[in-house]
């Protein structure tokens, strides 16, 4: 394993397979053959769960504009932490390799350092993205107000 660690070249590349094999796994499509029955009852189950954890609130309606906002918010956040996973790891691993050198343990900190900025300023974009989706959804749901006659 010595080999693999003595020439750069060879870790960005090494890195940069992961990475891909990663991305490749994920966009797999996955095959199953089922039973219609016990498809039915599973498609049932997760719909069941996802009314309970309020993803969906019926499952014939259309998502909503924030909701879709949010699932985008989502999937970005997810790709965005993937991408800090792997900065991590590549910090780490050349600390790992750095063998004393000085300019390498700095360069290590300084992608670290990178990666955790990066990440606090995604998940403070979040939190702010959020908020402001929240008060418009709250904004369209305000109803008129109604005037109620005296009883006198």
């Amino acid at each position: 394993m010595d080999f693999l660690f003595k020439n750069k070249k060879n870790i960005k590349k090494g890195i940069f397979t992961l990475f891909l094999l990663l991305v490749a796994v994920s966009m797999m499509p996955i095959n199953v053959s089922a039973e219609t029955d016990v498809a039915d009852v599973a498609e049932d189950f997760l719909t069941n769960v996802a009314q309970q954890g309020g993803v969906i609130q019926d499952p014939q309606s259309a998502p909503t504009a924030a909701q879709l906002i949010g699932i985008k918010i989502k999937t970005i956040l997810n790709f965005v932490g993937v991408i800090f996973f792997i900065l991590v790891i590549y910090g780490g691993i050349i600390w790992m390799t750095a063998s004393g050198n000085e300019e390498q343990v700095q360069k290590a900190v300084k992608i670290f350092k990178g990666a955790v900025i990066g990440i606090i300023v995604v998940i403070l974009a979040y939190l702010l993205t959020n908020y402001v989706v929240f008060k418009i959804s709250d904004l369209n749901q305000i109803s008129e107000p109604t005037i109620e006659e005296d009883p006198i």
